[in-house]
């Protein structure tokens, strides 16, 4: 029997090395796609380990470690000159870092150990029991819990009646019927996303928790916005073009910031679909079959119809492609019609064509459908670019029309042309309605300035400004019209004002920069260049001149536009004369996407981020032309090798990339969630120990949390916040009637708005509606039945309303925090609404100027002069701010130094302890405030008046300030406001701790770990006993005379 001979194994490295090489080669598209997306995956997750707490928990440490040797040192030398001691402290703590470790309670720890477990704690406050970091923001709260409903009983809704769905978490108190309910069970498409994608991991991780998926969720929807951004532009400006625009879209601060991860809302979709939608939309336009391009049509009109399912603005990204179909048909029309006429007819053809453009459109329109048959076997490059063009629009706006109906319905999409029309009023105060807008003070709608924008936008670097805007001009024209001996002038051109560019700065005034900037532009016609010559070297001046001017264009915002858009134009109109070729597509698109997106963002700062696409994009086109001719240029007039020349120029890009990358790493690191433990734990309790039909109130902004950890209705929530409800919360917070604030939520808690609604229903008179409804609500059930019949409602409608206002509530949980001190101007502005003069200014742009004075005569018992002097305020004055002031508070409270006679605080406040006087120090020296509030000894409010000083202090607005003393222990903490601030309820409830309060007990109080506090009351509905939080005998602000 022969022996086996063992198996000769060899490895062939060399083929292998080939095969590796020629994979890369065919796949390396792969490895640059991955850039961007590790980035933007890799910042986003920063939030899930807050290295932000990291470096807290270093300072942490470092101060303590510090505190303890400067108490040694000053043990050890009580009178050493103070930099002599620093000194010292200084060497110690040098020494002790070096050594690496401390004595800590008795042992000796690693410093990096102390620091590990001092994160390890403050980490957890900002953690569930899993480890997982909180979701990070409030309206993620919100979509988790209908998630979660949505996979428990298969409706988003959390109850059914008579086949509607209700959300019986939203305002709370109103009848379910009259809120119109669903009829469908589809819920909305985010929750969608959320369930079906936890049913599809969950299958194959059945330990996965629905919060982990939903926490990671925007992360996701970020990495694959880069994608379609990437091909995009790589398609017309090859592959450092589109690393350079998709990695701006994914460090994007304005991005990064609404889809970091636990950030769970919808703005991942208003970024990832238009940028789908616009990508296809294109592909379907330059599609070289009209089959191809009916087809791709089709799939971007889809899209669009599931976009419109997702959320209500929608329609930008439609309003935008239709002036693209718009501008493209005009001229591709225009185009073909005067290819074979001579120059002084095409004038003509297209000065008519722009003064009758709807006419002509609708007249080559009629002409192609006649012919369509014989354009099919047409060979004309222009006539097959028209029939692509054509059916690829045709298509898409028909798919559009019938997706979005699908989706939505039919008056959704027909209603997005006008919706541009209505996007400025969302802010309008007493044009329509007597109630407040809170829409005024919801920070996402917060109005931003032009440099505001652009600043944002561009990262604040001034040369990818200038990338961006080129990337705009330049998307008309292929390089190619530039002739071959000219390209030497363009990027020589270029180069200069880049430089300009980068050197702005160093230039303090604006002539010597403009006449430096002319230099390539004067250049230009000393050598008689052709004209495609000088429209690519004057638009990069014209741009570099557009974004030094910027912060002069401010308040110029349509001139800015207009100078924004003079190059498209007049390349537009030298393509037709000259019967060049110009790329609407990209150019038309991002220039309407810069006007609409910052236009939009003047009336809203959170609509920066639906900038982001196009800047994105347009810098990644400008980057391209510029890499491309640098690169070309210097490889044939240099004699430097081309591939050394672009590892050159790489490398200058991944340069550009670096600050933006690194902005936003740094806002990654830093993200913290809103919420904590101590959040948590407060409403945990209201869930566990609250009955079930409780209802929580507070201000509208955390009402999400309250829905989804409480379990419990809430009053108003960001989902409902511009409602009544937002003045009635606010009245409650700012009345110092303990009573009244106990009858409006009474009323809430019965019917909502309800009692007001029923009374307009049956008089059909806001201001009488209002003012009645504000009457019967503090009167007893009998006594506001008879209001009710005295103003003419019938037996019926009277017991109705009355259900509304004088029901037994049930239990109530009202919340005060800290974050409300700094919202006081907010929720005070709307709790102090002046219905009055909200109803003069519903007059005053509802009729003419007689019937208004007429009308405010009759409603408000005034005479003629009062009338016409009122009517003379509400037409000078901005509404919102003559209808109701913005109290605020003017300091937090603070500790006071106690002499004998005086009393110091640290604030400014004074108080002479003998005659009780007091002062505030201003710039101005020291004033009297108009009022100061103290506890007596015997624990009951005192209230001392100086208004009949002639220095009181009194703010820009005209309201005057008081102040507050606040007892601590042996002592006191005292803070001043706003007049009408002093007294209210959540002064006596936040800062006084519900003292003295009758209808109020402490359910919890929560300190979280930056010191803020949270206190959840519980209403007594019975009012039964007052709470005695501050009775010191021996404490008294005033001593008494022996």
């Amino acid at each position: 029997m022969s022996e086996d001979k063992p198996e000769d194994i060899s490895i062939d490295v060399e083929k292998i090395a080939i095969r590796t090489r020629d994979w890369v080669k065919k796949n390396y598209v792969l490895f640059l796609i991955l850039i961007p997306i590790f980035l933007s995956i890799f910042i986003r997750v920063q939030t899930a380990y807050l290295p932000v707490i990291d470096t807290a928990a270093e300072a942490n440490i470092k101060s303590y470690i510090q505190a303890s040797i400067e108490q040694q040192i000053n043990a050890q030398y009580p009178n050493l000159p103070e930099a002599n001691r620093q000194a010292l402290v200084q060497q110690e703590l040098e020494r002790i870092y070096s050594g690496g470790t401390i004595d800590y309670l008795g042992q000796q720890v690693t410093i990096k150990e102390i620091v590990e477990e001092n994160a390890r704690q403050l980490k957890a406050q900002f953690q569930d029991e899993y480890g997982l970091t909180y979701l990070g923001e409030i309206d993620p709260w919100y979509f988790y819990r209908l998630t979660e409903n949505y996979l428990d009983h298969g409706y988003e809704g959390d109850i059914e009646i008579n086949g509607r769905y209700y959300d019986d978490h939203q305002m709370a108190g109103t009848p379910r019927e009259y809120l119109g309910g669903e009829t469908s069970t589809l819920p909305h498409f985010h929750v969608m996303v959320e369930a079906y994608m936890y049913k599809i991991v969950h299958f194959f991780l059945p330990s996965i928790r629905l919060m982990t998926l939903v926490y990671f969720l925007p992360v996701l929807l970020a990495a694959l916005s880069v994608i379609p951004t990437f091909f995009l532009v790589r398609k017309v400006a090859g592959n450092v073009g589109a690393v350079v625009a998709s990695t701006l879209v994914a460090v994007h601060p304005s991005f990064i910031s609404r889809t970091i991860a636990g950030f769970s809302d919808t703005d991942g979709y208003n970024v990832l679909f238009p940028l789908v939608i616009m990508w296809i939309f294109i592909e379907a336009i330059e599609a070289e079959s009209w089959k191809k391009a009916a087809l791709l049509a089709a799939i971007a009109g889809a899209v669009m119809g599931i976009f419109s399912f997702t959320w209500g603005g929608w329609w930008y990204i439609y309003d935008f492609l239709l002036a693209v179909c718009f501008i493209a048909l005009w001229y591709v029309f225009l185009r073909e019609e005067i290819k074979e006429k001579d120059k002084q007819s095409r004038v003509k053809w297209i000065l008519g064509a722009i003064l009758f453009a709807p006419l002509f459109i609708i007249w080559k329109l009629i002409l192609f459908v006649s012919l369509f048959t014989n354009i099919e076997r047409e060979t004309n490059e222009i006539i097959r670019e028209q029939k692509s063009t054509v059916v690829a629009i045709m298509i898409f706006l028909l798919s559009c029309a019938v997706f979005v109906s699908m989706f939505s319905s039919f008056s959704t999409f027909i209603g997005a042309v006008k919706e541009p029309l209505t996007f400025s009023t969302i802010k309008e105060v007493g044009v329509i309605k007597i109630w407040p807008n809170v829409l005024t003070t919801v920070a996402e709608f917060n109005p931003a300035s032009l440099p505001e924008i652009i600043g944002n936008a561009s990262f604040g670097i001034a040369i990818l400004l200038l990338l961006g805007f080129l990337g705009i001009g330049y998307a008309l024209f292929e390089r190619q019209v530039i002739e071959k001996e000219q390209e030497v002038i363009v990027a020589g051109s270029l180069f200069w004002v880049v430089a300009l560019t980068l050197l702005s700065n160093k230039f303090t005034g604006n002539i010597l920069y403009i006449i430096l900037l002319l230099v390539p532009v004067v250049y230009c016609f000393y050598k008689k260049t052709p004209l495609i010559t000088v429209y690519f070297v004057g638009i990069s001046v014209w741009y570099a001149a557009i974004g030094r001017y910027i912060p002069d264009l401010a308040s110029h915002l349509f001139v800015f536009f207009f100078l924004l858009g003079i190059p498209l134009f007049i390349g537009v109109v030298y393509a037709l004369l000259e019967n060049h070729k110009a790329d609407m597509k990209y150019a038309v698109l991002l220039f309407i996407w810069f006007v609409g997106t910052i236009y939009a963002s003047t009336q809203g700062v959170r609509f920066i981020m639906i900038l982001v696409p196009a800047f994105s994009v347009a810098v990644g086109l400008g980057t391209a032309f510029i890499y491309r001719l640098w690169a070309d240029v210097c490889a044939e007039k240099l004699n430097i090798k081309k591939m050394y020349v672009k590892s050159v120029l790489v490398v200058g890009v991944a340069i550009l990339l670096f600050i933006p990358v690194g902005v936003g790493y740094s806002l990654g690191s830093q993200q913290m969630p809103l919420i904590n433990d101590q959040w948590y734990n407060a409403l945990k309790k209201i869930d566990e120990q609250a009955a079930p039909d409780a209802i929580v109130n507070s201000w509208w902004d955390f009402g999400h949390w309250f829905k989804a950890i409480a379990d419990r209705a809430v009053t108003f929530d960001g989902g409902s916040q511009d409602t009544p409800q937002a003045h009635w919360i606010g009245n409650v917070l700012l009345t110092n009637n303990e009573k009244e604030a106990v009858a409006i939520l009474r009323m809430l808690d019965c019917g909502g708005n309800s009692a007001y609604d029923q009374i307009y229903n049956a008089t059909n008179h806001s201001y009488k509606s209002i003012t009645l409804t504000k009457q019967i609500i503090l009167e007893t059930e009998e006594d506001a039945a008879e209001t009710l019949k005295t103003a003419g409602l019938t037996e019926e409608q009277t017991n109705k309303i009355l259900t509304f206002t004088h029901c037994q509530p049930p239990e109530d949980y009202f919340i005060t925090s800290q974050d409300m001190v700094g919202k006081a101007p907010v929720w005070a502005h709307f709790g102090s609404w002046n219905f009055d003069r909200a109803h003069i200014v519903n007059l005053v742009n509802a009729y003419e100027k007689e019937t208004a004075l007429a009308m405010m005569r009759e409603d408000l018992a005034m005479t003629e002069e009062q009338a016409a002097e009122l009517y003379a305020q509400a037409t000078t004055n901005d509404p919102n701010n003559w209808i109701a002031p913005w109290p605020s508070y003017a300091s937090m409270p603070s500790g006071c130094t106690q002499s004998q006679t005086e009393l110091l605080c640290d604030v400014g406040i004074r108080v002479n302890l003998t005659d009780g006087d007091a002062g505030v120090l201003t710039s101005d020296g020291w004033k009297h405030p108009q009022k100061l509030l103290y506890v007596n000894p015997d624990g009951e409010y005192n209230v001392t008046y100086f208004g009949m000083y002639s220095d009181v202090l009194v703010g820009t607005d005209g309201g005057s300030y008081s102040a507050a003393l606040i007892p601590e222990g042996a002592g006191f903490k005292a803070f001043f406001m706003d007049t009408t601030l002093m007294d209210s309820m959540f002064t006596k409830l936040f800062f006084y701790k519900g003292h003295g309060l009758e209808c109020f007990d402490l359910f919890d109080e929560q300190s979280t770990v930056t010191g803020d506090q949270i206190y959840v009351w519980k209403v007594d509905w019975e009012c039964s006993s007052a709470n005695e939080v501050f009775v010191n005998p021996s404490l008294s602000v005033v001593s008494e005379t022996p």
